[in-house]
């Protein structure tokens, strides 16, 4: 997956969060952010827009 490939990445360049949105009808987008630890930011959601979500990659080192 691409967004694999992007966290792996992330990873080698020590990065610590990662951010994105995407649409609230990108139902299979989401599932496969949450399914690799992404989690919710619904404060940086955006009305109408966007949903937020976080995935803090120093927690799993």
């Amino acid at each position: 997956l691409l967004t694999g490939e992007c966290l792996r990445r992330a990873r080698e360049m020590q990065i610590s969060t990662i951010f994105l949105c995407t649409g609230e009808f990108m139902h299979a987008a989401r599932h496969i952010y949450e399914k690799l630890g992404f989690r919710r930011v619904p404060e940086f959601d955006r009305d109408p827009g966007p949903i937020a979500y976080r995935l803090d990659l120093d927690s799993e080192r």
